[in-house]
């Protein structure tokens, strides 16, 4: 077994059994400094083994409690085993074939980036039109992350916190279904429109 760690994430493959700890760098991590005093850790398990897999997530888990784990199932049927032994996302290849062909089948507001994790777009609820994204609090509430925002001008990939959201502007999210659900339910009605 091979413990690889990178800043990046651009760890080459190292062998067959490779675990990537991975110290998340974003763009609003500079010169050193980290989000909120924390670095934010991530551990990539990767082994063709889902009993590995399994016993390295319990592992990782105990050792770290903190870290964002992100595991790779080989056979669906170990999915919910990989989350209850720890893991914050598992990918599995009939998860992520699945979600391929749906993407493919069925192009629209939503892409499917991962198993369990969505990307849509939405119109700028006329609730939080004006306001900064730290200032609507999306996340916290719902559980979404901005990744963007479309406007005439073009689209603002990953805007910071101070980013206004404009009224006749979209905004491109991700997160789970249930996260989506959440800010749907806050801020868009059944019938689609924004909710103020």
């Amino acid at each position: 077994m091979v413990l690889a760690q990178s800043a990046g994430c651009g760890a080459q493959h190292l062998s067959e059994y490779t675990i990537c700890i991975c110290v998340a760098l974003t763009s609003r991590i500079q010169a050193g400094k980290t989000v909120h005093g924390v670095e934010r850790v991530q551990v990539l398990i990767t082994p063709h083994d889902d009993d590995l897999n399994v016993y390295l997530t319990i592992y990782c888990r105990r050792l770290r409690p903190d870290v964002q784990i992100i595991s790779r199932a080989t056979l669906e049927r170990n999915v919910a085993t990989l989350h209850r032994a720890g893991a914050d996302i598992v990918m599995s290849y009939a998860g992520m074939g699945a979600s391929i062909i749906m993407n493919w089948l069925k192009p629209g507001r939503i892409l499917m980036a991962a198993e369990g994790l969505d990307l849509f777009r939405v119109p700028v609820p006329t609730a939080l039109a004006g306001k900064t994204i730290a200032e609507s609090e999306i996340r916290m509430r719902s559980g979404c992350t901005v990744v963007g925002i479309s406007t005439a001008h073009g689209m603002e990939m990953v805007p910071g916190p101070a980013a206004q959201l404009p009224e006749s502007a979209d905004i491109l999210l991700i997160g789970t279904p249930d996260a989506e659900e959440r800010f749907l339910e806050l801020w868009v009605d059944r019938e689609g429109s924004a909710t103020g």
